[in-house]
């Protein structure tokens, strides 16, 4: 992991509830048009990892369509949050360690934005080998170029590394990866991406 990655986790370990607080707390938007739009295939009674749960509203909204996701953070502070909450939820470092079980989908919103190139690549890796034949990666980026230090929104730093779709497509090509097209949208601010394995 790099110390980049070290210091954007102590930051939500010491500002959780601050992120919490200034977070929207419901699923809408383009959000929303996502997840209904990567999830229309996957069987309600899919295997379904999500990586970065932060305070469970998007896990939530996953309950509410009838999945049940298994809630992982890399942060203690949020797994401590979501147990409180009457979570089931496990540490995971998804740059360290690869989950211990094979799924159907892992979905990661707003989480792998905060990785440099290796550990994008290092988390990529353990995101593939973590899928079944046929399973699905459902992950969203910060579009843009380059990357950078933000104390927005929660005071202290944390590490972004922005995007452009077809950076990401062969990023994810080099890894094992192919990006779905009929499942994949953006806006100015987000990529909003599907992937599967390549065969």
């Amino acid at each position: 992991m790099s110390n980049a990655n070290e210091r954007t986790i102590e930051t939500y370990n010491i500002a959780a509830q601050t992120y919490i607080d200034s977070t929207q707390q419901t699923v809408d938007g383009n959000q929303k048009k996502w997840i209904d739009l990567a999830f229309h295939d996957v069987d309600t009674a899919a295997s379904i990892l999500e990586i970065g749960s932060a305070f469970g509203r998007d896990a939530r909204y996953l309950i509410e369509k009838g999945y049940a996701p298994t809630l992982t953070d890399g942060t203690q502070a949020f797994v401590t949050y979501l147990i409180e909450q009457g979570f089931h939820a496990e540490l995971l470092d998804i740059v360290r360690q690869r989950p211990n079980e094979i799924y159907d989908a892992i979905y990661a919103s707003a989480v792998f934005l905060h990785f440099t190139d290796e550990d994008f690549e290092a988390a990529v890796t353990h995101v593939r080998e973590a899928l079944n034949e046929d399973g699905k990666f459902i992950f969203s980026l910060k579009t843009g170029e380059g990357q950078s230090w933000s104390t927005e929104k929660m005071g202290s730093e944390r590490y972004f590394r922005y995007w452009r779709r077809n950076t990401v497509e062969a990023t994810l090509g080099n890894l094992g990866l192919v990006l779905i097209d009929d499942q994949t949208f953006s806006d100015e601010a987000w990529l909003y991406l599907t992937a599967r394995t390549a065969r």
